[in-house]
């Protein structure tokens, strides 16, 4: 059974102002969008063959409570790249 740690070749990346999540392949020296969101993408954890990507939409000095922050789970074939 393969793992995340199977692609342990890739740093999967995101930023707190950034919506897509990107894998940059050290050997290739490239970065490719591998998930893209409307929403702010915050972390990103592996856990078996899942990636699960956490979204911040709620801050209180925005004064937008009302979108409720994400999970995402994202199986293996929609992170490979």
């Amino acid at each position: 059974m393969c793992t995340v740690w199977d692609y342990i070749l890739y740093l999967f990346i995101t930023g707190l102002r950034g919506q897509s999540l990107y894998a940059f392949n050290e050997e290739a020296n490239s970065l490719d969008v591998v998930f893209t969101s409307n929403e702010r993408l915050r972390n990103v954890y592996p856990f078996d063959v899942y990636f699960y990507v956490i979204t911040t939409n709620t801050s209180p000095r925005s004064g937008n409570l009302e979108e409720g922050n994400h999970v995402f789970r994202l199986t293996p074939a929609q992170y490979r790249s």
